[in-house]
């Protein structure tokens, strides 16, 4: 049963009708970097404060691809957090990154809602070494551990539930037209 699921999600073609970027999208990734060189620069508990801040605002224009290219803009997005948590996990500093940084949830969003069903399955993997990683680099108990992983999940999950959602009704304006 499970690998008959595997296989079916692994067939999965991408999303259809993938919408432009728009004037909203240019908006979120303004906003998203004048918030991190704000964080960057005012907060003062920020450990390597040059390279993290580097870091926040040079991936916000990742969101621009986020439609098109998903699992490119996971790769990118998460493999960047990855690099940084295993340089500070062996620098033996912890708590490195900025909180403007959780908008790469919306990585994970994107990749279950536009994504094909081998980019699913290849991201959500990466995502998940990812999170592995920054758990380990940034313990700090077992409620954020699954606090963190649940806030991962339902990222994704609200992914699928709008592309599940936007599939039934375009088969739906299918049916009535036929």
């Amino acid at each position: 049963m499970i690998t008959t699921a595997l296989r079916s999600l692994w067939a999965e073609p991408r999303a259809a009708d993938v919408p432009e970027r728009v004037t909203r999208d240019w908006v979120l990734v303004g906003v998203l970097m004048v918030t991190a060189l704000l964080e960057g620069v005012l907060r003062d508990d920020v450990a390597w404060r040059p390279v993290v801040t580097i870091v926040a605002v040079g991936l916000a224009p990742v969101l621009l691809w986020r439609r098109t290219h998903p699992l490119v803009c996971v790769v990118v997005g998460f493999g960047t957090g990855m690099a940084l948590g295993l340089a500070s996990q062996l620098a033996g500093i912890p708590g490195v990154g900025l909180n403007t940084m959780i908008y790469i949830l919306v990585l994970v969003y994107a990749l279950v809602r536009w994504g094909s069903g081998r980019q699913i399955v290849i991201g959500l993997a990466g995502v998940a070494v990812a999170a592995v990683i920054g758990t380990v680099a940034d313990y700090t108990g077992p409620s954020d551990v699954i606090g963190g992983f649940g806030i991962t999940a339902a990222a994704a999950a609200g992914g699928a539930a709008f592309r599940y959602r936007a599939e039934s009704w375009r088969r739906a304006l299918d049916q009535i037209r036929s």
